[in-house]
């Protein structure tokens, strides 16, 4: 990635659907704004596995085993 705002997927980074991933930015007005994540590319939102991921994580495109399952949109406004 080049380090844009994408919602494409991205190829290295997997979900717990076994489907590439969508890196997203934080909207919100928190300490995290800016901040970049992976989540689920299902769509519509009731069909996402629930994965998420800080972009910034080292996990070498693995799944991180320490990811908390929230949603996504818990980040974006």
């Amino acid at each position: 990635n080049d380090g844009s705002d994408s919602k494409e997927p991205d190829l290295d980074i997997e979900c717990y659907c076994e489907q590439p991933a969508i890196r997203l930015r934080v909207k919100k007005e928190n300490e995290n704004k800016g901040r970049y994540f992976y989540a689920c590319s299902n769509r519509p939102r009731d069909e996402q596995c629930g994965f998420f991921q800080w972009a910034d994580a080292e996990t070498n495109g693995h799944r991180n085993k320490e990811v908390i399952s929230c949603s996504p949109y818990d980040y974006l406004s």
